[in-house]
């Protein structure tokens, strides 16, 4: 492998990012949202998906480990789910996650579903259905997928349409937990 060199030239270091999602929609979300806003400033970003995991905490907590001892950095991704406050599903976190810096996990309220639709602009969300959510900071998933116009054969397909169109600042207005991911992530 050919190293870099930085204006020093001194030898630059590798920069290794992970991030951990939960499930496929939130790696489809991180995958085309926020990935290529960060490989501007990370040598390798990588998604890693953690829910369906056996012993999930366990798992994270170890690839954790190693992330550290390779000296990479990382990003968690947790929804906020029923947790009354962004805080409270932030403790629940780091309580089950061995070596997490709290500093790293992003909590998304309550559903990366509800990151999805914050982002829609006005001119787009009669088309996709989204007319009517406002801000998101409560769209749960089950709320957002009832808005599926009947065109759509899968919701897979639908998010990927609500990807097409999706703008950072739009959804930062629209939804306080992407605001504030955004700003840590640099987008």
């Amino acid at each position: 492998m050919k190293q870099a060199r930085d204006s020093s030239g001194a030898v630059a270091q590798y920069r290794r990012l992970f991030v951990f999602v939960e499930g496929a929609d939130d790696e489809r979300f991180a995958g085309r949202q926020l990935v290529p806003a960060l490989v501007a400033r990370w040598d390798h970003v990588q998604t890693i998906r953690y829910a369906r995991k056996k012993d999930r905490w366990e798992w994270v907590s170890r690839f954790i480990t190693a992330i550290r001892s390779m000296r990479a950095d990382y990003w968690l991704l947790a929804d906020r789910n029923s947790e009354p406050c962004v805080s409270a599903a932030k403790s629940r976190i780091k309580n089950a996650i061995r070596g997490l810096d709290p500093a790293r996990a992003l909590v998304v309220a309550p559903e990366i579903e509800a990151w999805y639709a914050a982002g829609v602009p006005a001119r787009h969300q009669k088309r996709l259905g989204l007319e009517r959510t406002g801000r998101t900071v409560e769209l749960t998933k089950e709320q957002f997928e009832q808005l599926i116009p009947k065109r759509y054969t899968s919701a897979a397909d639908w998010k990927v349409d609500v990807l097409k169109v999706f703008v950072v600042s739009e959804a930062r207005k629209r939804n306080g937990s992407f605001a504030y991911a955004a700003g840590k992530l640099g987008l």
